[in-house]
């Protein structure tokens, strides 16, 4: 069940106040089944196993239940003044039991795991001239949290219940200015709060262990880019370049855990870590019925804690070294065709679109020391035939090829609001993880 709701309302009470209300309700049941009593591969293959589960042995459900609200209220005092009010509000919870019999009896739902989270800003934006404006905002973030932490050292096993409150604030600047129609400069800084997504707070029941009292990253940010955008008749350019400056504390770092023979992913808050990168993108459009474009990205994520830990005096061996199981170099281009007026001229609706995507993971840092990466021996293609409830038959294609390692190419035919009638999928070979 996800039901939404969202108002507008311009010049609300007085001239240049608009205010925005969203909220939207999210219940659902996972149900978790890993009962098998085989070991398979990517083939179908399969040998018997002397305990069932290939993972772990399970079959539970979960109820999850979450609201989501926005408030964001404008308001402009003449031409070079505005205010802008964001106000972000969500909550959380979800309870689960085991469907498997134990003394013949049921498992009742155990306590619930939930968390509330909050984030309230201002900001108020100078635009003395259209050649440059800048931005000044602050921010509050208050959560609170309640679930299972655990107690072993590899955070899967005993647990105790714990809760958690956070209070803290932010703020930042940013500002942009152009050289000329075709160029602009923008630059930024942020001090700021990352709080635990819900999957790091709680998991996901199944191969995710989540830890209750991760605390929120705290983080410097600093964000400069050059953009160039010009039209040459029926021909658009656009290239923009920028770089990134981040120094995090309280880093959540994801690792893996193993316990008897079952592997986990686990989080942790892990001290200093600094980011310096850049990214680079550049896009072509020709007329209202081409384009095409692509970003490549470069982020050195590094360990900067010095020692093993605060009360320890040894110094840590992973100082300096990349956080792993994050890729520092990845791409992705695409390309769209737009067909217009199909089949009639004026009709709005007759629009298909064509559109190929790919995407790269250049390298990325599985574990500490190792360099490691995945490619696909053969392509793995999705093919999906559709037919809509009008005249026109519409048409849905999504390929996915690999002829890189690490890439994943995307075909995709479309038309607005089509109906997808089927589904099947062809897949000729396994992926297989290799070293790089």
């Amino acid at each position: 069940i996800v039901p939404s709701v969202e108002y507008r309302k311009q010049n609300l009470f007085t001239k240049g106040l608009d205010v925005t209300v969203t909220a939207n309700y999210n219940h659902n049941l996972t149900t978790n089944v890993d009962t098998a009593m085989y070991k398979y591969n990517w083939l179908g293959d399969r040998i018997p196993r002397s305990t069932a589960g290939e993972q772990n042995h399970q079959f539970s459900e979960q109820i999850n239940t979450n609201w989501n609200t926005t408030l964001t209220a404008v308001y402009r005092l003449g031409k070079m003044h505005s205010f802008t009010f964001n106000n972000v509000f969500s909550t959380f919870r979800r309870t689960g039991r085991s469907l498997i019999e134990k003394n013949s009896v049921l498992e009742d739902y155990d306590e619930p795991t939930k968390s509330r989270k909050n984030i309230a800003g201002l900001s108020y934006r100078l635009m003395p001239s259209e050649k440059w404006n800048l931005s000044v905002f602050g921010k509050h973030y208050n959560s609170y949290s309640e679930g299972t932490v655990q107690l072993s050292d590899n955070n899967v096993g005993s647990d105790t219940r714990v809760s958690q409150s956070v209070s803290s604030f932010g703020y930042g600047a940013a500002g942009t200015y152009f050289l000329g129609k075709a160029i602009q400069l923008k630059l930024s800084y942020e001090k700021a709060l990352r709080m635990p997504s819900t999957q790091e707070l709680f998991g996901d029941g199944d191969l995710e262990a989540g830890k209750a009292d991760l605390k929120p990253e705290r983080s410097d940010n600093v964000n400069l880019s050059a953009s160039y955008n010009k039209q040459l008749g029926k021909h658009g350019w656009y290239v923009e370049g920028g770089v990134i400056y981040r120094n995090t504390q309280d880093y959540i770092k994801r690792d893996l855990s193993t316990v008897g023979g079952t592997s986990y992913g686990s989080y942790t808050n892990h001290g200093r870590v600094e980011t310096k990168g850049f990214n680079v993108s550049l896009r072509y459009s020709y007329s209202n019925w081409f384009n095409m474009g692509g970003t490549f990205n470069n982020l050195d994520t590094r360990d900067k804690e010095k020692k093993r830990a605060a009360s320890s005096g040894q110094n840590a061996l992973t100082y300096g070294q990349r956080i792993p199981n994050i890729p520092y170099q990845y791409a992705n281009v695409d390309m769209n065709f737009y067909w217009h007026n199909l089949f009639a001229k004026g009709n709005s609706d007759g629009i298909v679109s064509t559109s190929m995507t790919s995407r790269c993971i250049g390298k990325a840092l599985v574990t500490r020391l190792l360099k490691s990466g995945y490619r696909s021996k053969s392509p793995i293609i999705s093919l999906w035939g559709t037919a809509s409830g009008t005249d026109v038959t519409t048409f849905h294609l999504n390929a996915g090829i690999s002829p890189m390692r690490n890439c994943m190419t995307t075909l995709v035919c479309k038309k607005p609001d089509g109906h997808f009638m089927e589904n099947f999928e062809c897949i000729l070979e396994s992926n297989k993880p290799i070293k790089i």
